[in-house]
């Protein structure tokens, strides 16, 4: 068996977020600190949505600018693969009918889910 010199075998644990009914309210600072985002695979049985997601443990969804808005297609499925990964202090996120940092509305015709993968 191999003997490790000068290094430590790093362990880092990946989560499955998943979240079946994404609307217009904030879902806050839903690891209570830091995570860092990996994957992201939204499921649009609706119109065409913006899924909003925040470095703020309590954002106002139509008054603070998202750090990221993707797009997601009506009756569509989305997936974005980040290797490195994009990290959040504090990571809370929601989904609107309209792009931009004004919009409010939820996403109409159907439901939103998403699944993540985060560290």
């Amino acid at each position: 068996m191999p003997k490790f010199t000068g290094k430590n075998a790093i362990v880092q644990t990946d989560f499955l977020l998943k979240d079946d009914a994404v609307n217009a309210t904030a879902v806050p600072d839903i690891f209570g600190g830091s995570a860092t985002i990996h994957s992201i695979h939204i499921i649009n049985t609706g119109a065409a949505c913006f899924l909003k997601f925040y470095d703020d443990p309590d954002p106002s969804v139509g008054t603070d600018p998202p750090d990221i808005i993707l797009r997601a297609d009506g009756s569509e499925e989305v997936v974005w693969t980040i290797i490195d990964g994009i990290p959040f202090t504090n990571f809370s996120y929601a989904a609107v009918a309209t792009p931009g940092t004004a919009g409010t509305g939820n996403p109409g015709g159907g439901n939103i889910d998403i699944f993540m993968v985060v560290r």
